[in-house]
């Protein structure tokens, strides 16, 4: 497999037709994303960076303006994930998903990691204005979710295994009008020491019997 370092660039107004505006890791592919912000790009998976391949390592870097464009099962607008990484102190701001999931991040498969990110006002126009999770057992700790947009999972939808951890969610919305998880909806995994506030229509949703500790 090869690897491939982007190290303190800007990747911006850049389209793709469907992977990766800014931004295209295939599954042959892995490497180091580190320092590099990614501004008003656009794609169908990935508005900013589109990663299929396992291991790769996001860090230090800002996901702003970007858009992701299509319909159920896209999305990404700032990145998107379909196999294991780890995504580490990253700001994704203003991103939006337009008709698809995801505002800030798309999570497809996989084990990946995301750790002390902040993600703020983002937009979806279905799941997961921060972040949506579809499968795998993603880990995501120590994370800000704040002023997010969706029509479920105002900040979080989270589905598959895995795990939220010691994040805190404020002030996120989901747009319709009950049990849509202005804070989190928990379809899957488990929801562990994390402080949410001031999310609406309600903090979360839970619509199965799963962990929420």
């Amino acid at each position: 497999r090869r690897g491939i370092v982007i190290s303190n660039c800007v990747i911006q107004a850049s389209y793709a037709a469907n992977d990766g505006g800014g931004v295209y890791f295939p599954s042959t592919a892995t490497g180091l994303v580190t320092g590099t912000t990614f501004t008003r790009n656009r794609g169908t998976y990935g508005g900013g960076l589109c990663a299929r391949g396992a291991g790769l390592v996001v860090s230090n870097c800002v996901f702003r303006e970007n858009g992701a464009d299509g319909g159920p099962g896209t999305g990404g607008a700032g990145a998107f994930l379909a196999a294991s990484g780890t995504v580490v102190l990253c700001t994704f701001e203003r991103n939006v998903s337009t008709g698809n999931d995801g505002g800030g991040l798309l999570i497809n498969a996989g084990t990946p990691t995301v750790d002390r990110c902040q993600f703020v006002d983002n937009t979806a126009d279905d799941w997961g204005g921060g972040l949506a999770s579809y499968g795998g057992t993603a880990v995501i700790q120590n994370s800000l979710f704040l002023g997010n947009r969706a029509d479920e999972g105002g900040a979080v939808h989270f589905n598959g295994g895995g795990v939220l951890r010691n994040n805190t969610l404020v002030d996120n919305r989901a747009n319709l009008l009950s049990s849509s998880g202005g804070g989190i909806y928990l379809g899957g995994g488990a929801v562990e020491n994390c402080i949410l506030y001031f999310n609406s229509p309600e903090n979360y949703a839970v619509p199965a019997a799963l962990r929420f500790t």
